[in-house]
C-alpha cells in the first residue's frame, strides 16, 4: 500500500471490479473542517467472505463489511463504517463516517446516509434517500453530530429526507417522498411534509412480532 491507503484484510470469495479504491486515508486541507484528519488513526478495511465490491467504489480506512454483501458500483464508504452481514448498498450510495448498519440492510442506490447515523437489521432504505447529522447546517462547530437511528424493519420511502436525530422506530414505514422532522413510532406510517402518521400497520403487514 502507499502512504494514501491502509491494508485490506479479506475473507474468502471476495471480489472486487476494477477501478475500486479501498483502504483510502480520510484527508483534507487544514481550516477546511472541524475535523483534524492528521490525528485519525488509520485502521484496516476487513472484508468478510463472499464479499462483492462493485467498480469505481471507494472505501475508507477502518471500515468493516460483514460477510455476503453487495456493494453497487460507485458506492463511497467513509472511515470507521460496521456493515452487517448480507447487506446490499447499491449504486452510487454513499454512506457517512462512523456510521453503523446491522444484518440484512438493504440501502437502495443514490442515497445519503448520514455519518454517525445508526442502522439497525433489515432495514429498507428506498432509493434517492437523504440523512441529515447537523441541525445547525454548519453555523455551529461546538455541537455533537447525530445522525437519524432507524430500527429494525423500519421502511423508508424513494426520495424522503430524514433530519438529524430522529428515531424511526421498529417496523414503521415513511412513505415516498415524505421529510420526517421528529421520531417515528413504532408500526405506524407516516407520509408528508413535514411527515405526519397516517395509521398504523396492519397485522398482516408487521414484520416485528
Amino acid at each position: 500500500m502507499n502512504d494514501f491507503q491502509v491494508d485490506v484484510i479479506t475473507g474468502k470469495g471476495v471480489i472486487i471490479f476494477p477501478g475500486a479504491l479501498i483502504g483510502r486515508i480520510p484527508m483534507a486541507p487544514r481550516g477546511t473542517t472541524t475535523l483534524d484528519y492528521a490525528k485519525i488513526q488509520h485502521e484496516p478495511v476487513i472484508l468478510g467472505d463472499d464479499v462483492i465490491i462493485g467498480a469505481n467504489v471507494v472505501i475508507y480506512s477502518g471500515v468493516v463489511i460483514g460477510k455476503g454483501c453487495l456493494i453497487g458500483d460507485g458506492v463511497c464508504i467513509r472511515e470507521k463504517v460496521v456493515l452487517g452481514d448480507h447487506c446490499i448498498v447499491g449504486m452510487n450510495t454513499k454512506i457517512g463516517a462512523r456510521t453503523t448498519i446491522g444484518n440484512y440492510t438493504r440501502i437502495m442506490d443514490l442515497s445519503n446516509v448520514a455519518s454517525d447515523a445508526k442502522l439497525s437489521d433489515h432495514v429498507f432504505v428506498g432509493p434517492g434517500v437523504i440523512m441529515g447529522n447537523d441541525n445547525s447546517m454548519g453555523r455551529q462547530t461546538d455541537v455533537g453530530w447525530a445522525g437519524p437511528t432507524i430500527l429494525d424493519w423500519a421502511t423508508i420511502g424513494m426520495n424522503s429526507t430524514i433530519l438529524p436525530g430522529v428515531t424511526v422506530n421498529k417496523d414503521a414505514l415513511v412513505a415516498a417522498g415524505s421529510v420526517v422532522t421528529r421520531d417515528v413510532l413504532e408500526g405506524v406510517v407516516v407520509m408528508g411534509v413535514p411527515a405526519k402518521k397516517v395509521r398504523n400497520l396492519r397485522e398482516e403487514e408487521k414484520h416485528v412480532r
